[in-house]
């Protein structure tokens, strides 16, 4: 956070006595710490809890304003992985993703993914920044809908021809979500050769998704989480 400062605008639960904000720093993988300046005045005669004073280092902000992901466990049940059709390339993932408390969304993204080929020149690896490694409509679901919000890529600097890709998938509920929450995946990944018997080319896969969960009836708090699943093409 350079000059200008930023200034945080109200998200969740404005009203005569409370003030939510909330807000994200995305930083590069050699940044190894983050300090953040706060400021403001003490309006609450009462005694403080969990309120940074004028200024505090990220290690030292109360701890009860980070804790309640602690208490929160997500699952993976019941996955099954299977080839989409005859591309070779795209998998389906189904399952429920199981919360321990309410919560009123959830958000999809491949965090990392990695493979290795049997011979190693039967595939070419990513053929294509929009499908490769990413979420591919239609057939994905969440929890029965395809009312989903989408993020194409971008990284290519080109426009994104497939208006099917896309980087990220949320879903959010006006109502809290309890118990087995049915997801349907479908995600694009290096594949044989074009033309090539998929059996082949035996490629192994280790597919890590991040999913967030908001556990509020709005966008500031939420918890993060990752899955890592291995599987092959056969």
């Amino acid at each position: 956070m350079v000059s200008p400062n930023p200034t945080l605008v109200t998200q969740i639960g404005a009203s005569t006595s409370t003030v939510s904000y909330c807000f994200e720093v995305t930083v590069s993988s050699s940044v190894t710490s983050i300090g953040f300046g706060l400021q403001g005045d003490d309006l609450d005669p009462s005694p403080i809890v969990c309120q940074p004073g004028v200024s505090a280092l990220f290690d030292d902000l109360p701890s009860c304003i980070c804790d309640d992901c602690d208490d929160i466990v997500l699952t993976f049940d019941n996955f099954n992985i299977s080839l989409n059709g005859s591309a070779g390339n795209q998998f389906n993932f189904n399952g429920n993703i199981n919360v321990n408390v309410p919560i009123y969304g959830i958000e999809f993204q491949i965090k990392s993914y990695t493979y290795s080929a049997t011979p190693s020149a039967c595939t070419e690896g990513v053929s294509s920044i929009e499908e490769s490694g990413m979420f591919l409509m239609p057939g994905t679901t969440i929890n029965g809908s395809t009312s989903l919000q989408l993020f194409n890529e971008t990284v290519s600097g080109s426009s994104n021809s497939n208006n099917s890709a896309t980087k990220d998938i949320k879903y959010t509920s006006n109502t809290p979500l309890t118990g087995a929450i049915p997801v349907n995946l479908t995600i694009g990944l290096p594949g044989p050769i074009s033309g090539l018997d998929p059996s082949c080319c035996v490629i192994e896969y280790t597919v890590c998704i991040k999913v967030r969960i908001f556990y509020e009836d709005g966008n500031c708090k939420s918890c993060v989480f990752t899955h890592c699943f291995q599987f092959n093409n056969q």
